[in-house]
């Protein structure tokens, strides 16, 4: 039973490593949103004190950055449920 799942494992190794990939970059992302949400208010001194030139930047980036972490998120569960089902159907054979 062992020796089938490393055979079906090996079948899969592309979509293993594109997997991890897109786990790398979703994470990355989600790590960084809050850099530039930390950014963001740094940009907002005071009442009268907004720099709105660099929060409008910040805020594309973020929106950019969340579109990205979504598709990407997106991506890889699909990856993923092909190598689960791909791997448990060969299993049932």
């Amino acid at each position: 039973m062992i020796r089938r799942l490393i055979r079906d494992y090996r079948k899969n190794i592309v979509l293993f490593v594109m997997s991890a990939i897109f786990a790398f970059v979703s994470t990355y992302l989600a790590m960084r949103l809050p850099v530039l949400m930390g950014q963001a208010m740094d940009k907002i001194v005071g009442a009268q004190n907004v720099d709105f030139e660099g929060l409008k930047a910040l805020i594309v980036e973020m929106a950019v950055i969340i579109v990205i972490s979504a598709v990407t998120l997106w991506i890889m569960n699909e990856i993923n449920n092909r190598i689960v089902y791909g791997i448990s159907t060969d299993l049932r054979h």
